[in-house]
């Protein structure tokens, strides 16, 4: 249904084909076919105009629509990776997580990644860093491995701690307090991109062992549908990376292996304001942002799409996940 809608860019409202009717953000107001004299033609697409004598604004009497899938509407972010403007709002943005709004939506991982990183090696010695509230330690844990975890976020590694029993501590990917050569796999899930990527590199080759492995893996969004990537800036989920993208990462490493999958989480309305609540955009948002926030989600799942507060809300994910290991004549 979603692919058919068409946004009126010069009134700021939606064109549903299905429904046949008009709904304005600002004023509230539904127009059916004929009323206030607005005429709708039978097939929309790009470059149509409608034309509404007597309307609620002057600026309705004419107006061109085009699909959601017009470049016009959104665009999805080509970039790998978010930008800050400086080391520090990058720390600070990776350190506003709440740790219990965190672990109670965020999606897991797919248990394959246990094998993908560590060869089948039985009893490996695995390091998850920035490992938050241990969705990916957990999947590292029920594989059978030694599991140890760290998180610059003393509040995320005590929760980890808590939840899964392994050996904890407050560290950061480019001073992680492991001993050299001590690791056979770390692991960043959901978290390269807060570090700094050259240091991190650096010390991911400082501690592990010769033969270990680097593994980088993200749960996104899957933006390709138009109205899931509206949803993602609704929510202010950061920067979607673009379907295909490899992260960056410095000498030595070099990327020996890939997994692309996708999944789904069903959610109800109040799932998705609590997936929002779990951003760190909202944690530093103040009380009127918030409100904002909730305002803006509250139209999109209740008067766009027309759901109710107990229907199932399916959202797709990509996950992509890349394993390095250094390249020759290195480790």
């Amino acid at each position: 249904m979603h692919k058919n809608m068409i946004t009126v860019i010069a009134a700021a409202g939606i064109v549903r084909r299905g429904c046949r009717k008009i709904v304005f953000n600002n004023h509230k107001r539904s127009f059916e076919p004929g009323n206030e004299g607005v005429e709708f033609p039978g097939n929309f697409s790009a470059g149509v105009t409608i034309k509404g004598a007597g309307c609620c604004t002057p600026a309705f009497r004419v107006l061109v629509c085009v699909p959601m899938t017009s470049p016009v509407f959104f665009k999805a972010s080509a970039k790998t990776s978010p930008t800050f403007a400086s080391a520090e709002l990058r720390r600070a943005a990776g350190e506003a997580f709440s740790a219990e709004a965190y672990d109670a939506i965020r999606p897991g991982y797919p248990n394959e990644l246990a094998h993908l990183a560590t060869r089948d090696q039985a009893n490996a010695r695995v390091v998850d860093g920035g490992a938050g509230t241990g969705q990916l330690s957990a999947v590292f844990d029920a594989a059978g491995h030694q599991v140890y975890a760290f998180d610059p976020s003393a509040g995320m590694a005590q929760f980890l701690h808590r939840k899964l029993g392994v050996p904890t501590w407050q560290a950061s990917a480019e001073a992680t307090g492991l001993a050299r050569d001590s690791v056979d796999c770390l692991s960043y899930a959901q978290s390269w991109h807060w570090f700094d990527v050259a240091a991190a590199s650096q010390e991911a080759d400082r501690v592990l062992a010769p033969g270990g492995r680097l593994l980088l893996v993200w749960n996104t969004l899957d933006v390709s549908r138009p109205e899931i990537l509206r949803l993602a800036r609704i929510m202010h989920s950061g920067d979607i990376q673009p379907a295909g993208f490899f992260p960056t990462v410095h000498a030595p490493w070099q990327l020996v292996d890939t997994l692309r999958t996708t999944m789904t989480q069903e959610l109800s309305v109040a799932g998705v304001h609590e997936l929002m609540h779990s951003r760190s955009y909202w944690q530093r948002a103040n009380q009127r942002m918030r409100n904002r926030l909730t305002g803006n989600l509250n139209w999109y799942l209740l008067d766009f799409w027309e759901k109710s507060r107990t229907d199932t809300i399916t959202l797709p994910y990509r996950t992509d996940a890349f394993v390095y290991e250094r390249g020759p004549h290195t480790g």
